[in-house]
């Protein structure tokens, strides 16, 4: 192998490498927002079971909580985007989550197939370089 073919394999099972990371670091994003997704399913499961006027903490801010009574378990607000909120019921705002929850996670089967792709490729370009590196 020429040098020049030498360097251009390297440079491009480094490009291969970055972007492998970049794959994998938004996998991992998609995969914390389905686990998002089901907690807020659960926490509506929940808010079904409970009570009219029983008592409940809820959160203000990343471990903030208030205490409050429960007025109303059959209506939530949902934020729809651009800061715009609507009353929705709790299994209308289900079905919402349920279909996030759907794209997120085949978003995770495409990325998840393109981070196979991009490791075959580097394991093959790695195959090639060793004996030169």
């Amino acid at each position: 192998m020429e040098e020049d073919e030498l360097k251009q394999k390297l440079v491009h099972y480094e490009e291969l490498e970055k972007q492998l990371k970049q794959f994998t670091n938004f996998y991992q994003e998609l995969m914390n927002k389905a686990i998002e997704i089901q907690g807020v399913l659960q926490a509506l499961e929940e808010l079904n079971r409970s009570k009219l006027n029983s008592k409940m903490l809820v959160p203000i801010a990343s471990g903030i909580f208030v205490h409050s009574e429960l007025k109303n378990s059959s209506e939530v607000v949902v934020n729809v985007g651009a800061d715009v909120c609507v009353k929705k019921s709790v299994s209308e705002t289900e079905i919402l989550l349920k279909d996030r929850l759907a794209d997120v996670e085949r978003h995770m089967s495409e990325v998840a197939s393109v981070i196979q792709q991009l490791s075959e490729l580097e394991e093959s370009l790695e195959e090639e370089l060793k004996d030169y590196v």
